[in-house]
């Protein structure tokens, strides 16, 4: 009985590769675009220069792009020692976000940490971070437990909700989510947990005005938000 050969290619997935990069460069135009679109007006009413908040974009797309490269060109599989420590940063500008004179508070919501020459949102970095400590986190037979992970995405997003910040909870969350699901793992916890968690986010969403104003903006355009 004959066997078929399997043949596997040896030959680099250029076309994959020409994707991820040139992907994200043509959302950052479309993008640029529609920044122009909302902030023209604004800027030249506000600065006198149509151009101002474009200009500034610019500047840090630019920056993006210079680091996307430098990454391309880097092992990615080193990150996987910077999971950890990365995660840990990550949890403690969280808490320091939250303490008064180290976080600012803009219209009410507690979410930048000012340096003076510079400022960030911790919530950007824990994008980062948690993707690389979940991806490196899945490797593991022996980690991959449901209840550590809930645990994590607990006390990630319990942190976030306390500056408030719900958009950003939702966008963490999903992103828990997908790396669960892209690891293999069995999905029925989390099916379990949906409605809680449509449930909870209901609660949130009733128990602030605006937050209802922009929910109900989002369903009916007509509405102020």
């Amino acid at each position: 009985m004959l066997r078929k050969k399997r043949i596997i290619s040896t030959q680099p997935a250029h076309h994959n590769t020409r994707l991820l990069f040139t992907l994200p460069i043509i959302l950052t135009i479309l993008g640029l675009f529609f920044i122009f679109e909302a902030s023209s007006v604004t800027a030249f009413r506000q600065i006198g220069d149509s151009f101002y908040y474009l200009r500034q974009q610019l500047l840090w797309a630019g920056i993006g792009i210079v680091a996307m490269t430098a990454m391309a060109l880097f092992d990615y599989k080193r990150l996987y020692y910077l999971a950890f420590p990365s995660l840990l940063v990550t949890m403690i500008f969280l808490v320091l976000v939250l303490i008064p004179g180290i976080g600012s508070t803009v219209y009410g919501a507690r979410r930048w940490i000012n340096l003076g020459f510079f400022g960030f949102q911790p919530t950007e970095l824990a994008k980062l971070s948690i993707t690389m400590y979940l991806s490196s986190w899945f490797l593991y037979k022996e980690r991959k437990r449901f209840k550590s992970f809930l645990i994590l995405l607990l006390s990630v997003v319990g942190l976030i909700m306390m500056q408030p910040d719900l958009g950003t909870t939702i966008i963490i969350t999903t992103l828990f989510i997908a790396i669960y699901f892209l690891s293999g793992e069995n999905i029925t916890y989390l099916v379990m947990l949906l409605p809680v968690g449509l449930v909870g986010v209901g609660i949130l969403i009733a128990t602030s005005p605006y937050r209802v104003a922009r929910f109900l903006s989002f369903l009916d355009r007509k509405s102020v938000v």
